[in-house]
């Protein structure tokens, strides 16, 4: 298998855990995987991939650049749109991170 494409997930965490899963059914256990996606969703991504594995595997990340030129590195701050998606995406990592690190202590105290 060169390339897997999981399409019935509805968030990132969801997308990691059923190709996790595609990869436990297959019997297929990589060393490395390559993440294709936007700039904007790239580091919760990864952040996704280094949260779930239980085997390491190397992440490679590979965003293209921005086809809206008013989302890029250097202009994304200069449009309310550009904005918002940048700062949904932070308060998704600032989210994903407080509820792991409420599970954690939950089972803790258990």
């Amino acid at each position: 298998r060169d390339m897997i494409l999981e399409e019935l997930s509805l968030t990132l965490p969801d997308n990691v855990k059923r190709t996790l899963d595609i990869f436990d059914q297959t019997g297929f256990h990589p060393k490395k995987i390559i993440i294709i996606t936007t700039p904007h969703i790239m580091r919760r991504a990864y952040i996704e991939w280094m949260r779930f594995p239980v085997e390491p595997i190397q992440v490679v990340r590979v965003a293209p650049p921005s086809i809206d030129p008013t989302k890029s590195a250097d202009k994304w701050h200069t449009n309310d749109e550009a904005r918002h998606v940048v700062l949904n995406e932070y308060a998704k990592i600032f989210g994903e991170a407080c509820i792991s690190n409420l599970l954690v202590v939950e089972r803790s105290a258990a």
